[in-house]
């Protein structure tokens, strides 16, 4: 789904309801409050002969009572997936004819369908690590000379841990600090036993050996990047993605937001193989999110 297929196939919001209708129902209306499949349509509409409630294919999705044309719905989704490095609010306001507040609370509802819960494990060879997100505090160094450099340099960011799968998926998680116990237990709940864990030489990690079958340690302070087929590359790479995305793209947000964006840059980068981007898949989750 691109935007030259939604401005030619779906640029009304008829066409719209019949798509959505198929997508959600196969064609064939189903009353989201008793599930009867009688119904008597009217218009864009029908009505349930068994529990007699009137409803639509938006009942019950982030679609209902908004006042805006789906198609316009169906282009931010197309607008944010194809954008490797994120839109701002700003810019989709703009392609949209929107004003920012409606498009940052579009973005925020696509955001959270983005967000993939799944009981599948990492497995294989998994690479993990942390970054950290945040700028210069204002005001803290009143000359080069006199810069005080605190401990670790790292107080006033905000730590995520990243893990993923070699040729697989990613997860990310904000994590509110770095130490193994808050740590080891993420990795625990999100990589299987059998795994293969690759990290940093960071203390946090160093448990790590008693609940995977295997721990590989790449240390910068020993210059060793690379042990055979064993790396951090493909998580740095992926944190680069995400770095891009808020520095180039997003500028400037907040901790309470922090885990929506990165989960966006995530389904990107999960969907990356598919070949519609994840754009069906991302739909069929809308229709069912309140």
């Amino acid at each position: 789904m691109d935007l030259i297929y939604i401005t030619t196939h779906l640029n009304t919001h008829e066409k719209c309801v019949k798509y959505l209708e198929e997508k959600r129902w196969d064609g064939i209306p189903t009353c989201p409050y008793c599930e009867s499949k009688k119904s008597s349509p009217k218009g864009n509409r029908h009505t349930c002969l068994s529990c007699t409630n009137s409803y639509s294919v938006t009942v019950g999705t982030v679609f209902e009572d908004s006042n805006l044309p789906l198609y316009k719905w169906f282009m931010a989704i197309a607008l944010i997936l194809s954008a490797k490095k994120g839109i701002s609010s700003l810019q989709l306001a703009r392609d949209l004819s929107v004003n920012k507040n409606t498009a940052w609370l579009m973005q925020m509802k696509i955001r959270k369908a983005m967000q993939e819960e799944s009981n599948e494990l990492l497995n294989g060879i998994v690479e993990a690590d942390e970054t950290f997100v945040g700028g210069k505090v204002s005001g803290q160094y009143p000359s080069r000379k006199k810069a005080p450099r605190p401990e670790g340099g790292t107080e006033h960011l905000q730590p995520i841990l990243g893990m993923v799968q070699r040729q697989g998926k990613v997860i990310t998680k904000v994590i509110d600090g770095t130490t193994r116990d808050v740590i080891m237990p993420i990795l625990k709940s999100t990589i299987t036993p059998k795994s293969i864990l690759v990290t940093d030489g960071s203390h946090a990690y160093f448990p790590a050996k008693q609940y995977f079958k295997s721990h590989y340690v790449m240390s910068r302070s020993s210059k060793i990047f690379k042990r055979g087929i064993y790396h951090k590359n493909t998580i740095e790479g992926f944190f680069s993605q995400l770095k891009r995305a808020i520095i180039g793209q997003y500028h400037k947000l907040g901790v309470r937001h922090l885990q929506l964006y990165a989960d966006e840059v995530c389904y990107k980068y999960n969907h990356r193989h598919s070949p519609d981007k994840g754009y069906s898949h991302l739909m069929n989750k809308l229709l069912k999110i309140n």
